[in-house]
This record gives C-alpha cells, structure tokens and sequence, in this order.
C-alpha cells in the first residue's frame, strides 16, 4: 500500500499526536480545525474507556486475527488498495466501526479533508517525549500493551526485510545487463533475442534461461512478501523499484513467453495470457501504471499501452489462430486490434530492432496475411 506524502509540519504531527491522546478523555471524538485552515484533524478514542478491551480494540475478535484486522470499508477508503496486488487494504476492525459509527452521527462525511489519527503511541512515539509515559496517560491494560509492542515488532520485521530486499538491488541489476547484453549478441547475427531464446540453439542461450531463472526466484521473493504484508507500506511505490521491476518486466517477459510456447504449454494450459503469466509481472505493471497515473496526474491509465513485454504472446496466439483459420475474415478483428497497438509500441527504437528482423516470428507471420490488407495496415510503412 501507498501512503500519500501530506507534507504535514513537525508542528502539526505533534499537534495531532496531542489531539489523538485528548480524544481519549473527550468522547466520542475530537474535531479541531484551528490549527491550520486547510487541514480538519479528527481524533478519537481508541477503546471506550481507558482500561476497557471491551470493543474488541485490542483483540482478534473482530476479524479473527491477532490484530483484528478486517477488509477495509471500499465504499468510505475507495482508494486504499494494493498498487501490485490490486486488493483492498486491511484495517482494525474496532477501527472502523468505531469510524462508522461517528461517521453516521455526524457531519463528516462532507468535510473535504479530514486527517485521522488513531493515537499509535508505537509508531509515533519519536514525537513524544516518553513513550512509556503515554501508555500510563492511556491507563492501556497489559495486553494492550503486549500488541503495541508486537505491532511495533512487526514494523521493524518489515524494514529488515526492505533491507534485505534492497541489498538483492545491485545482483538483480547485474543479471539484467547480462541479458541487455545477450540481446545485443543476437542482433549481430541477424536474429532477435525472443526468437533466438526460443530457438535454444546456443551456449548463450542456455546461460540466458538460468539468468531468466534466477530472476524469477528474485522477484516472485519480493511479490511473497508484498502478498503477506512482510515489506513496507510504501515499496511499490518506491522509484528505483518502480524502474526496475519495468526494465525487468519489458526485457525478461519476453523470454518468459518464448519458453512458454517452445514447451508447449498452451497445449495444456491455454494461452500465456489466460493462464500462463506470472503474477510476479501482474504486479510490476500495476507498479507502473500507477506511476504513470501519479506523474501525469490522470485516474486511469490505459493498460493496454503498458502491455508492450507481452506482444510476443499476442504474437504467438494470432499465428495459432490464423493458421487453424480457413478465412481471414474471422481473426480479421483480433490482427487489426494487434497491429494498431504495434503501430504505437513500434515507435520505440529499442523494441522493434527485435520485432522488424525479416525473420522473426512476427514478420514471418504477417507476411502470410492476405495481401490486400497488408497493403492497407497501418503498419506497412514500418513492414518495408
């Protein structure tokens, strides 16, 4: 998950720490919009009494885990989402229905901005000047105290694992260049690199596969630990990973998919598309696409645009389709559907030395469409 910078003041995180520790003593919540006028800072109290468990605040109850985490409400937080694995984010339950609670008893829900605050004295315990003198403010029981010490636990859990993870950095670059590299040695000899790796005729293209293999233990690593919630909030939207699961996804999905169909395995499974992609890819476009959605400031960001590391399959499928088809007039709509998205991914330099070799899976293939629609593509003055 992503947590947007507010770019709030240092006064203001202590002003809301103080109203969050207030909002215990003054139920049922604590509205302040003096401090600044264009922020609403709402507080409230945590448990219904300073000692009370009673509500399930600080037990499993409400959602059958150790924290008492639930979906969160997608009707209220719409947004709050995973960026890779595109799920709803978790909340405490108590939370939540505490929220509802006062949201339906009260005229918040046409304030424009209001910035909640739950009195984590864990996590903002750098704001305060005894962490320890907060949790006697709160009279919170013992147990409660035993769950913000694991709560606080299980964030350092994360940060060691970015570590981990961002110690990998250097490795998953090198493999990378390697493969930059192989791609290189296939244009010198005329052949582009997906169909030479498909091919698997060479010495370096054996080496090339464990590269392919190696990286996948890296990433499907990172794509584990996002899915248990074992990484930071903010990783997926974090620059360098951003970029490199990209160069990843557009360099490697292609060998992905030349494996793929030179074992065979739509045969059993069915196309790359349906039942062949990895997650691990899945994720690294969300990634991107909520980048790109972020820098040019849009809600939507056309997927298809960011489907470029998966021609290949479209590819193969379309030469699968064409060849099994006695008329042209019935994959006539799925080959224009290509061919316009190709005509834009092609304007990329580095993508179509691959893709325009004479012989290559795709120019061996559009060569066998009838000639009156080649002569019309939208793509043959690329094609020439």
């Amino acid at each position: 998950m992503e947590m947007e910078n507010l770019n709030l003041s240092s006064d203001a995180v202590k002003h809301t720490c103080s109203l969050s520790i207030r909002a215990h003593s003054s139920p049922p919540f604590v509205l302040d919009g003096a401090f600044d006028p264009s922020l609403a800072i709402f507080a409230f109290a945590g448990s219904s009494g300073p000692n009370s468990d009673d509500d399930g605040w600080f037990s499993g109850e409400e959602g059958g885990s150790l924290f008492g985490e639930v979906e969160i409400d997608s009707s209220i937080f719409p947004s709050l989402r995973g960026v890779g694995s595109d799920v709803t984010a978790s909340v405490y339950g108590a939370f939540q229905s505490r929220f509802k609670r006062i949201l339906n008893d009260s005229s918040l829900e046409h304030e424009s901005t209001i910035e909640l605050w739950r009195g984590n004295v864990y996590g903002n315990r750098r704001e305060m000047t005894s962490a320890s003198m907060v949790l006697d403010d709160l009279g919170l029981s013992t147990d409660a105290r035993l769950r913000l010490s694991a709560a606080g636990e299980w964030e350092k859990k994360k940060q060691n694992n970015q570590s981990k993870i961002d110690g990998d950095y250097k490795n998953i670059e090198e493999m990378l260049n390697y493969l930059k590299k192989y791609r290189e040695s296939c244009r010198i000899h005329e052949v582009g690199y997906y169909d030479a790796f498909k091919l698997q005729k060479n010495e370096v293209d054996f080496k090339a596969n464990i590269k392919r293999a190696e990286l996948a233990g890296h990433w499907d690593e990172i794509k584990e630990m996002l899915r248990r919630n074992e990484l930071p909030e903010d990783f997926e939207a974090r620059p360098n990973w951003v970029n490199l699961g990209n160069t990843y996804r557009c360099l490697v999905e292609p060998l992905d998919i030349a494996n793929f169909y030179n074992r065979a395995k739509n045969d059993d499974s069915g196309p790359y598309m349906i039942k062949g992609r990895p997650q691990r890819y899945k994720y690294m476009q969300r990634w991107f696409e909520h980048s790109q959605r972020k820098k040019q400031q849009i809600q939507v960001f056309p997927r298809r645009s960011s489907l470029q590391s998966c021609f290949w399959a479209f590819v193969e499928e379309l030469c699968i389709k064409t060849s099994e088809s006695n008329h042209f007039e019935e994959v006539r709509g799925i080959v224009l559907e290509l061919e316009n998205e190709a005509a834009g991914w092609l304007m990329d330099s580095e993508f179509c030395r691959d893709v325009l070799l004479k012989d290559s899976t795709f120019v061996k293939w559009w060569n066998t469409l009838p000639e009156q629609h080649r002569l019309s593509s939208c793509i043959a003055p690329l094609m020439k």
